[in-house]
């Protein structure tokens, strides 16, 4: 634990704090410290909602040049296909209608005291929101620490979707109140999309994401195991890293290539696995992806023209074939998926399903 600064520092840049990240003295957790030079600095003042307001306006402002830059080299790959265009309009249309209710969650995504906004790694998509239970988070701002005796809090950690694209952490904020109401601590990382990276530094992302959980989880009132969770392609991402987990546990060589370093995290701080929606097998998806609008060429260079390298599904096939024996997972899993989703198939966590009972132990076969 961090002891407290006699006199609190001033509140650093954001590009400071990447900086002080990357120099290797963002050891604990930047917004951790954040909530205990405040808890020094305003005891006793009730500041926290305007101070809240005005990062994330400013956050906004910032990001608003990256995401036109992106934006730009997005369209040279979706064309000027007239269909594309056609379902841009419609998902507009669908925004537009629901704009009322999405207003009244930005605004109270942008002013909430119970959200930490945190890092996990030098870029700034790297970085994480943290919901709060209401206790917790009034007792990190008023005393800075929740002292020896405290009894963690169950966590979730969310990979929200975006096809790859348009993925944001702020879409699973709805969730995130939800959870948190409930009591639990509610993560959600973000990750950076295509065109800025492809699917290996996505998977990058998303392993470094659940190493700077099991570190810093317990300074936020939770603990080093988690379950984990994600939608639509979160929920790819986080069952490649699920079955490349599984493949170190057992021995086995996983298709998706590992990281330069080791991850940190073990299968015992996974306290299950739930994928919503998830597209699990790219060799049948990304076809029908392409009769709904979405580009060719994108998907190529995205999956690096190997749709069946990155498929779960292709992955625990071929980890099957390598082991004499079932692969031993040490959590439940669970795959839910509604049967009338046109953009990507219920047949796709079906088949995840069929391939992880004949990969999986028995008393290990998702439900």
């Amino acid at each position: 634990v961090v002891k407290l600064n006699a006199e609190p520092a001033p509140r650093p840049r954001m590009d400071d704090e990447f900086e002080a990240w990357s120099r290797g003295r963002g050891a604990h957790s930047v917004g951790l410290a954040r909530l205990r030079r405040e808890s020094s600095a305003r005891r006793g003042q009730d500041k926290t909602v305007l101070r809240t307001a005005q990062s994330s306006v400013w956050e906004g402002w910032r990001v608003s040049g990256f995401l036109a830059l992106m934006t730009s080299r997005l369209l040279r790959f979706v064309g000027l296909s007239y269909f594309a265009w056609w379902m841009f309009l419609r998902l507009c249309g669908f925004a537009t209608v629901l704009l009322p209710a999405f207003l009244r969650l930005v605004w109270r995504y942008a002013v909430s005291p119970d959200i930490v906004r945190d890092w996990y790694g030098p870029h700034r998509r790297q970085s994480v929101d943290v919901y709060l239970p209401r206790d917790v988070s009034r007792k990190l701002r008023r005393d800075g620490t929740l002292g020896d005796d405290w009894k963690p809090r169950p966590c979730i950690v969310f990979f929200s979707g975006g096809a790859w694209v348009i993925g944001y952490k702020a879409w699973g904020a709805l969730m995130g109140f939800c959870y948190s109401q409930l009591g639990y601590i509610f993560v959600t990382p973000d990750y950076r999309n295509f065109p800025q990276v492809k699917i290996e530094e996505m998977l990058e992302d998303v392993d470094l994401a659940i190493d700077w959980c099991v570190d810093n989880l317990p300074g936020y009132g939770g603990s080093h195991e988690f379950v984990l969770m994600g939608q639509s392609a979160g929920a790819h991402l986080a069952a490649s890293a699920v079955l490349s987990g599984l493949a170190r546990a057992n021995g086995v060589q996983s298709a998706v290539p590992a990281r330069k370093e080791e991850p940190l995290w073990q299968l015992s701080n996974i306290k299950g696995f739930i994928g919503v929606s998830g597209p699990y097998n790219l060799v049948s998806l990304c076809p029908h992806l392409e009769q709904r609008g979405l580009s060719t060429s994108l998907l190529r260079r995205l999956f690096r023209r190997d749709y069946n390298k990155y498929s779960p599904t292709m992955d625990a096939k071929r980890m099957r074939k390598e082991l004499d024996g079932p692969l031993e997972c040490p959590f439940p899993l669970v795959l839910i998926h509604g049967t009338a989703d046109q953009t990507c198939p219920s047949d796709q966590s079906v088949e995840f399903d069929r391939a992880l009972r004949k990969c999986l132990a028995k008393e290990c076969a998702p439900s």
